[in-house]
């Protein structure tokens, strides 16, 4: 389609002229992952602790995805401190400390920062760049979708339907 056309043709109209990258997207991509993991891990906690009863989990909002947002991931972490406070004595045997807590704060703000510098950076690009990104972005969510349609097509098959892995998408872009 466009996307799948049109992403190349940009790629390489901006190799002949200037190449732009930009470290902020480098940077959020950083913290993102961080915070990930932290949210993450107190989501797998939650279950350790809390498996046996619904309404605990409720609370760490265990059914919540927040896929590659940074703001709903922003958003998900300082939800999530005040109740992991509220339970610190509880959990502590699973190594969530008030230092993890804080380690959760500060990666939502630094999250927060990467973001708007990010976009401070996105405002600054050549229009050529601009439409490149904004035309991986839209390759990048169309690619997710489909991903998750085939999973839920195959669910009844899981041998097919785990081929449809995103992991393994980004691992080959990676190498690229």
């Amino acid at each position: 389609s466009r996307l799948t056309t049109g992403v190349p043709k940009l790629e390489t109209d901006q190799e002949r002229g200037k190449k732009e990258s930009p470290a902020a997207t480098d940077e959020v991509e950083r913290v993102r992952d961080l915070a990930f993991d932290w949210w993450r891990e107190v989501r797998e906690t939650a279950k350790v602790e809390f498996g046996t009863d619904p309404d605990a989990l409720q609370d760490f909002r265990t059914g919540v995805h927040v896929g590659g947002s940074s703001p709903r991931l922003v958003r998900e972490i300082r939800f999530l401190v005040p109740t992991l406070r509220a339970r610190l004595p509880q959990l502590e045997w699973l190594g969530v400390t008030e230092d993890f807590v804080k380690r959760g704060e500060t990666l939502a703000n630094q999250l927060e920062e990467t973001d708007t510098t990010q976009e401070a950076t996105r405002k600054s690009l050549s229009p050529k760049t601009a439409e490149l990104l904004l035309a991986k972005g839209q390759l990048y969510d169309l690619t997710r979708k489909l991903v998750r349609i085939a999973r839920l097509e195959f669910r009844k098959e899981p041998e097919l339907a785990k081929q449809f892995n995103y992991e393994i998408v980004r691992r080959s872009e990676n190498a690229l």
